[in-house]
């Protein structure tokens, strides 16, 4: 939890602490009006154990993304290999008809003769 300079010792809201849409106060969070432009509040101060839990969930999230990465190149990797096998199949089949037909051309010249 973060600490508020303002309302340390008092209950309900000082004015200084994000309020949502819903009317919902997060004592996490300063309100907007009560920082500076470069986003510093004089009326709150985050905790070390607030900022502890956004690193872990920020780990989370990375390593999330990272098995997602993993995944997505392992599929690509698949993908590129079938292809490469498709067309390794494809060339294949290309010298045989090749072949076929020189045979049958060969076969045609001989029955003409």
């Amino acid at each position: 939890m973060s600490d508020c300079k303002t309302c340390e010792f008092k209950t309900g809201d000082c004015g200084h602490h994000f309020e949502s849409v819903e009317g919902e106060i997060d004592l996490t969070i300063p309100a907007e009006h009560s920082c500076d432009r470069f986003g510093q509040c004089m009326f709150w101060e985050r905790s070390i154990e607030s900022r502890r839990d956004e690193i872990r969930r920020l780990q989370n999230m990375i390593e999330k993304n990272i098995k997602q990465i993993n995944i997505l190149e392992r599929d690509i990797q698949r993908k590129k290999d079938e292809e490469e096998r498709l067309k390794k199949a494809k060339d294949g089949m290309t010298i045989q008809t090749c072949i076929v037909d020189e045979f049958l051309f060969e076969v045609k010249e001989g029955d003409g003769s």
